[in-house]
């Protein structure tokens, strides 16, 4: 086939190489006739195949085509036990379906489902149960909050100064006697007093 199409191929150890100018269709023809066979499964587990195609004399190359194959090696059957040949056992299949409640008795009827509806009772009940303990558990959270505020701010209301208790009362005779001394320094005193709580 190939030298019916004018082309040529080379093998190597890297690889076939597949030459000439044909058409792509004529070269998968030829690709698909390539037999791989491998003497040495046991040591070539895993085989990979690059194809790359390239025209002009290698101007263009394509991207590299991977395609891997695994080797599986087939495993033996296990032999049959003799025994197991002679006796057949046929169980016929049936598709499933609904007992009949003429068979079951109603009282056990009525236990299952009584069973049934308890547990679904129970298991609600502990999830409202669960549910109105975290609302109990935010509606405590946010009365603390709202306390520890309120402290907070009567602690700052009582750490500040009340000014409208505090007067100074200056006896005018004692400014007077101090005008008269001409004493400077108490008067300064004074009126730097005044000045600073006032």
């Amino acid at each position: 086939m190939l030298k019916r199409l004018g082309m040529a191929a080379r093998v190597s150890k890297d690889g076939v190489t597949i030459t000439g100018s044909d058409m792509v269709f004529n070269y998968q023809q030829v690709l698909r006739q390539i037999v791989y066979t491998n003497r040495k499964p046991a040591y070539y587990l895993n085989r990979v195949f690059k194809l790359t195609c390239s025209e002009l004399n290698g101007r263009f190359t394509s991207n590299e085509y991977v395609q891997t194959l695994t080797v599986i090696h087939p495993q033996p059957k296990e032999p049959i036990v003799a025994h197991a040949t002679i006796n057949k056992h046929n169980v016929e299949l049936r598709p499933a379906s609904v007992v009949s409640r003429d068979y079951i008795p109603s009282e056990h009827l009525n236990l299952v489902a009584s069973g049934g509806s308890h547990a679904v009772t129970i298991i609600v009940v502990v999830c409202v149960g669960f549910l109105l303990f975290m609302i109990v558990l935010g509606v405590i959270r946010i009365r603390a909050a709202h306390h520890r505020n309120s402290s907070e701010e009567a602690q700052d209301s009582e750490m500040t100064w009340d000014d409208s208790a505090l007067t100074i009362t200056v006896n005018p005779m004692e400014v007077g006697n101090n005008i008269n001394n001409n004493n400077n320094d108490t008067t300064v005193k004074a009126l730097s007093l005044s000045s600073h709580w006032g």
